[in-house]
């Protein structure tokens, strides 16, 4: 399990934090999403340190949706831009999360 979100993430890390589209935040917010609950629910049968793994998903899951929802509010009010808070957080949780799977996977 981890094996293949590693190899996933990895895909999806292969583009900078900083020129990742929406579309690509967007995906890289649903493979978090789907490994958060693959890990709720394989926790019993996991080794602790895949514990430790759930914490940062949230984070990341929560910062990368909030990114999300601020560049569907800066279309729908015709902004160009989107908050540099909301891409500052996304990028560091998704950081902290890729050292995380590492820590893991080793």
């Amino acid at each position: 399990m981890v094996r293949q979100a590693r190899q996933q993430i990895q895909a999806l890390s292969r583009k900078t934090s900083s020129s990742a589209s929406m579309a690509q935040w967007h995906q890289r917010r649903a493979h978090i999403k789907h490994l958060r609950y693959l890990n709720t629910l394989a926790t019993t049968w996991l080794p602790t340190r895949f514990h430790a793994l759930s914490p940062a998903l949230k984070t990341a899951q929560t910062s990368l949706g909030e990114l999300h929802d601020a560049s569907v509010l800066a279309l729908w009010l015709g902004k160009k831009r989107v908050k540099k808070s909301h891409w500052l957080n996304a990028q560091r949780d998704w950081k902290k999360l890729n050292v995380q799977l590492e820590y893991i996977h080793q």
